[in-house]
């Protein structure tokens, strides 16, 4: 089989899985990213391996990591490439004045640092990113001293070389890293003090007078200078990032919270798994604006969505206060459980509390709004199922008979009344007052006991 051909058949099968995501196919979506992947050229293929062993993988671009690990594989690569072709040359050069020894010396210490270059570049590209920034450290420290003592004082390299040594760690590791940069800034400046000492017992490859000494070292004070204003540019732009991703991080985190309890949220951002919890006794609470959707014909879009939403967020403020968790709306209607996902035994007190709550606020807002929107409340205890689901857009949600149940609660109920079933009347018969509805037919369930939800007694 041709190239041309392959290349029409994975476009057939791209087209083939983007028609049948149309069709809703549970892998669908899957099946056709893979397809649609396959198709692409295969002159892409060679610039997409560099490009992906050159990102760092398993961190996200504003992760603290990212910029040093990327930087340190170039850096790496660069280094490793030109410190081979130094020595590629090296080879082929007579170096006058020179000792057998010096050149056999010379030729191990270059050696050594292109090991360290390729070995440093080897472990980032296996993405063991310390071990390779460690070794990249160690290559800098290894050409910097060999440099500097090499070229001489008088050349004023020796200066450069130190402030690049103590800069070196700030590059290639991020600033939460404290200790790794605390140990190479160790490392560094030991080998600044101990280009001195080495220095003494080198004689210098390079000769300068005493002005050109004097101009180097002005030369090397300011570019030095330049190098420190630079780190500290970068150090500058990181907080400044640092901080940016914290209150974009914090900000995602209040819009997670909006639409998950912290307790799924937590376990959500933990791995991506299946959040199913089966809760043995819970009190779910519906309720039903009445009236509303008279009130929304004959108000303009804007004063229908100002007055739902002072009613729901009163609602919520309410639920946040009793502990309640809301679970979603739907149209003029709420939906809201006591007792998950952390069980609680008075789960059944809280969701009274909250109807009672709510009762109270549709009077405010019926005195302070001048509309007649009433609401009908229903109350049920017993086992559900809650979990997330979607991919895009989660929604936490409960499944079960119970959840029907009070939904049934709800609908067969009165305006400006809670209805209350038996299992629910069973747990708090001894601190409220209701009302005997007696036997109520109720849709899909046929006749079940009722109760009107009156108030707390009297203590």
């Amino acid at each position: 089989m041709n190239a041309s051909t392959l290349a029409m058949g994975n476009a057939a099968a791209a087209k083939e899985a983007d028609a049948e995501a149309e069709h809703g196919t549970f892998d669908s979506v899957s099946t056709a990213s893979a397809a649609r992947a396959d198709a692409m050229p295969a002159r892409a293929s060679l610039a997409r391996i560099v490009l992906d062993r050159f990102r760092p993988h398993g961190l996200g671009v504003k992760d603290p990591l990212y910029r040093p690990v990327l930087l340190s594989k170039v850096v790496a690569a660069v280094c490793a490439f030109a410190i081979t072709v130094i020595a590629a040359i090296s080879t082929q050069t007579e170096f006058v004045g020179w000792s057998p020894e010096q050149v056999t010396n010379g030729a191990m210490v270059l050696g050594g640092e292109v090991l360290l270059a390729w070995a440093s570049l080897a472990t980032l590209l296996l993405r063991r990113y310390m071990l390779g920034r460690v070794l990249l450290m160690l290559f800098v420290v290894a050409v910097m001293v060999t440099v500097s003592v090499g070229l001489g004082s008088n050349t004023g390299v020796d200066l450069i070389g130190t402030v690049c040594l103590i800069a070196t760690p700030f590059l290639i590791f991020a600033w939460k890293e404290r200790v790794a940069i605390v140990l190479a800034t160790t490392l560094a400046v030991a080998a600044a003090f101990g280009l001195k000492e080495w220095q003494l017992n080198f004689a210098p490859l390079v000769e300068v007078s005493e002005r050109e000494m004097t101009l180097n070292r002005y030369a090397a004070f300011f570019i030095s200078i330049a190098i420190a204003a630079f780190i500290a540019f970068l150090h500058h732009s990181a907080e400044a990032a640092k901080d940016a991703l914290a209150a974009e991080q914090e900000r995602s985190e209040n819009l997670l919270l909006n639409i998950l309890p912290p307790a799924i949220a937590d376990r959500l951002k933990a791995g991506p798994s299946v959040i199913a919890d089966a809760h043995e006794e819970v009190t779910i609470l519906f309720a039903d604006l009445v009236g509303f959707t008279t009130f929304s014909s004959s108000r303009t879009p804007e004063e229908v969505v100002r007055v739902l939403n002072k009613i729901f967020s009163a609602f919520d403020e309410l639920a946040f206060r009793l502990g309640v968790e809301k679970i979603k709306t739907i149209g003029d209607g709420y939906m809201a459980v006591s007792g998950l996902p952390v069980p609680r035994p008075d789960h059944a007190k809280a969701a009274a509390k909250m109807a009672l709550g709510m009762l109270r606020l549709m009077e405010d807002v019926r005195r302070l709004e001048g509309v007649e929107i009433g609401i009908r409340i229903g109350l049920h205890t017993g086992r559900v199922v809650a979990g997330v689901i979607g991919r895009r857009k989660f929604t936490y949600d409960l499944w079960g008979d119970a959840v029907n149940t009070a939904s049934r609660m709800e609908s067969s109920g009165a305006p400006n009344r809670v209805n209350v079933s038996e299992a629910t009347y069973q747990i708090l018969q001894e601190r409220f007052r209701f009302t005997p509805r007696g036997l109520v037919a109720v849709k899909g369930k046929g006749e079940m006991a009722c109760y009107f939800l009156d108030g707390r007694k009297e203590s």
